[in-house]
């Protein structure tokens, strides 16, 4: 289309917007009038809201609204495309800053984080901060990994999808997960197990008030996902042969004693807080229940000798479920010491069997190691797995640099650049930076 003729059409288009500009809606238009539009009526933003290409693709990623298309390399070309010009923007912004254009470079790198777009990028986390800004680090991902591919801890599979199993519904997917689900189940024993025995009753104030308060919420926790395991068994989620899948759900019994038992004997203890202010910083019991134990039948009271320390039922009940679980056999298949689910610490050891100075337990190991393989397995898949980062110190505790093939980030710094990467692509790409109040107050920065 000759110049003159495209000037036209962006007059007119100009024209029309302000004569519309009070009524609701999305007008597309090609992204070249806009430019012309921009650089023609720099009022034109102060009388309608004037939308480039790529800002308007990085709003609909904002707003969870971008549909991914039949062919993803569009979307990952649309995210790719975004953080080109978030950098650009900060590279811009950093000379304007009056910094050497080294600064400014090496401020523009910050930004960007250090998220791979060649490799499969494993990433630490608190599952508690992650939990609540999904979204926002999804976005993130999205744009400095150049991929849409986001996984959280308990969704990478071992094995990549081949062709024709594209889009297919996640309950006929038939690959094995790399973080195996029984090992999860084990590792939610050993971690009640490991609260019961942290817990004194006899404490009702100050710091072993809180680290009661803490070790019950554990307790309370970590059963819930066992009976949360179970039922992904019985879905046949995990895959497990049918006779080790009815094992598994054998449990059911055990894993309700624990329920009822832990939530009465929290009830018991949240009862003898003295000081009703420190009483109300906790979960009252029913919230606890309805949060967590809404699958428990009520009305039935297991702690009855007040004068029995509430935890030795605590660990009465786990150690029924542990008792059964070796007498079904259920550790053997992972090779996996007697004393695996009771708590008992070990060092981590190099592949050359040498001590180290961090500390863990035998099945945090194990799951580590399991997710080490499946991400060198498949190291040059693009985009963005999330384990929590624990597994994380494991991996480089225990693995030499040269054979981790996929791109290792803890998770301090990928929060710390996250915050930075989304303030450009939010601040300066889209004019907003108020939106990062949210990202900010769940980091607590």
């Amino acid at each position: 289309m000759p110049s003159n003729l495209k000037r036209v059409f962006s007059d007119a288009i100009h024209e029309i917007a302000k004569k519309n500009s009070q009524q609701e809606g999305v007008w597309k238009v090609e992204n070249h009038y806009v430019e012309d539009i921009e650089n023609k009526y720099p009022e034109a933003q102060a009388q309608y809201n004037l939308v480039k290409e790529k800002q308007f693709s990085l709003h609909m990623l904002l707003d969870n609204e971008l549909t991914p298309p039949s062919k993803k390399q569009n979307r990952d070309m649309i995210a790719s495309l975004l953080q080109d010009e978030i950098k650009d923007e900060a590279f811009k912004t950093s000379q304007k800053m009056n910094l050497s254009p080294e600064e400014a470079q090496s401020r523009a790198k910050k930004i960007q984080g250090n998220l791979s777009k060649k490799h499969l990028n494993v990433v630490g986390e608190d599952h508690t901060i992650s939990d609540k800004i999904r979204k926002e680090e999804k976005i993130y991902a999205a744009i400095f990994s150049g991929s849409s591919n986001y996984w959280k801890e308990d969704e990478f599979r071992v094995q990549d999808q081949k062709p024709g199993e594209r889009g297919q519904l996640q309950k006929d997917d038939k690959r094995s997960f790399a973080d195996p689900g029984d090992l999860k189940f084990f590792h939610s024993i050993w971690t009640v197990y490991n609260a019961g025995k942290k817990i004194d009753s006899s404490k009702t104030e100050g710091t072993d008030l809180s680290r009661n308060m803490y070790y019950f919420r554990n307790g309370i926790i970590y059963t819930n996902n066992l009976y949360a395991w179970l039922k992904e068994f019985d879905s046949g989620k995990y895959g497990l042969e049918k006779g080790e899948k009815e094992k598994f759900l054998s449990l059911h019994p055990q894993i309700l004693d624990m329920a009822l038992t832990w939530q009465d004997a929290y009830e018991n203890y949240y009862q003898t807080i003295p000081n009703q202010p420190d009483r109300d910083k906790y979960p009252k019991p029913e919230t606890y229940k309805q949060k967590y134990f809404s699958w428990v039948p009520t009305g039935k009271k297991v702690v009855t000798d007040k004068n029995e320390p509430l935890e030795n039922y605590c660990n009465a009940s786990v150690n029924a479920l542990v008792n059964a679980v070796k007498q079904k056999e259920l550790l053997r298949k992972w090779n996996l010491s007697e004393n695996a689910l009771e708590g008992s610490r070990v060092k981590i050891k190099t592949l050359a069997g040498v001590e180290t100075n961090e500390e863990s337990n035998e099945i945090s190991i194990l799951r580590s190691d399991k997710m080490h393989e499946a991400a060198n397995e498949r190291y040059d898949t693009r985009g963005v797995w999330k384990i929590g980062e624990k597994h994380v110190i494991e991996i480089k505790t225990k693995y030499p640099e040269e054979q981790i093939n996929y791109n290792l980030v803890e998770a301090k710094s990928f929060y710390e650049h996250i915050v930075l990467g989304l303030y450009y692509a939010i601040g300066l790409v889209l004019g907003k930076p108020e939106d990062l109040k949210f990202l900010k107050q769940n980091l607590h920065i």
